[in-house]
């Protein structure tokens, strides 16, 4: 499935931005809920002492010990929701596209193989009416040589025409 890539960028932009990690906080301490807050996923805004961060999740376990995990704004927590399925669409889209890149590739290399094979008949004639030219003017005068001359132009000007 093509990944909806301005939905993914519009969700990127509502939440809280990134880098966001994993902070272990300490057991000893109660939340509100009575349980004991495990670890944060926060946004540091300063790495310094003092911390200054956005929490996106926290996870604890509740007075009954029963884990919970909080998100802190809906933006984030939709983000986070979409994650394997933007993730999956994504690799499979990036999959499909290096399908389709290599398959270009190769036609573009049988091409320029083609126009390769194609440059050296182009020279191998071309010598060989320069030939004939030499042997003409040799042999039979100047009315065979402006033949082959403006053979030779049309063939410099098919080549021209091949290249662009």
């Amino acid at each position: 499935m093509k990944p909806n890539i301005a939905e993914i960028k519009k969700m990127i932009a509502a939440a809280t931005p990134g880098p966001w990690k994993w902070t272990r906080k300490n057991f000893e301490e109660t939340n509100s809920e009575g349980g004991y807050d495990v670890y944060d996923l926060m946004h540091w805004e300063s790495e310094s002492l003092p911390r200054n961060g956005i929490a996106i999740l926290t996870a604890f376990n509740d007075k009954r010990g029963i884990p919970i995990v909080s998100a802190f704004s809906p933006q984030d927590a939709r983000i986070i929701e979409e994650a394997p399925k933007t993730i999956s669409d994504l690799c499979d889209f990036a999959e499909k596209q290096t399908k389709e890149i290599d398959a270009m590739q190769k036609v573009i290399k049988e091409a320029d193989e083609e126009i390769e094979r194609r440059d050296a008949e182009i020279d191998r004639l071309r010598k060989a009416l320069i030939r004939e030219r030499d042997e003409a003017m040799a042999w039979d005068g100047i009315g065979t040589v402006n033949r082959i001359n403006e053979v030779l132009e049309s063939g410099e000007a098919l080549r021209r025409d091949t290249q662009q």
